[in-house]
């Protein structure tokens, strides 16, 4: 397992959510998952780290098969991040569980909720991909797709292994 430091003063490219945050560096996205704020029952530290394993299983699920794996990024694994520097260059490693982190491909352009309709309406290819994965007991409920209006290129990210 590799070691390394998030310096977000130097990641222009980060995108920031309740339960995650993802950094891109040398065409990689590290998704580091927070320690806080504790809200229960799956926004406590217990139910983070259980949401990146059950994302980590899927990820090495959807890996494994070919037809699925050609819309996921590529999986890297996880990596332990030894400190967390935050805009003012202090260090805000408590904010983050520095061993919930994973890396995959990164990806650029539009993002779009899987679950919006104009998903649903316009891309009957991604409907079809989050079947494929539902039969892997992979949750799609909460992903999102890049390059939605390419049958052959698009990508899925955000899931996990169904409870």
């Amino acid at each position: 397992m590799s070691h390394m430091i998030i310096d977000l003063r130097t990641c222009t490219d980060r995108k920031s959510g309740e339960y995650s945050i993802v950094s891109s560096f040398c065409g990689r996205a590290y998704k580091l998952f927070r320690s806080k704020p504790e809200v229960p029952p799956r926004r406590m530290k217990e139910g983070r780290r259980e949401i990146f394993l059950r994302q980590c299983e899927a990820y090495r699920v959807a890996s494994s098969f070919v037809y699925l794996a050609k819309h996921i990024p590529a999986y890297f694994g996880t990596i332990t991040i030894d400190d967390v520097i935050g805009e003012s260059g202090e260090s805000i490693k408590d904010d983050f569980l520095l061993d919930c982190c994973y890396v995959t491909e990164q990806l650029d352009g539009a993002e779009y909720k899987v679950t919006a309709a104009n998903v649903l309406e316009n891309y009957p290819h991604v409907a079809e991909e989050r079947k494929r994965m539902e039969n892997y007991r992979i949750r799609t409920m909460d992903a999102s797709v890049f390059y939605a209006d390419d049958p052959e290129r698009f990508k899925i990210i955000d899931f996990e292994m169904e409870f």
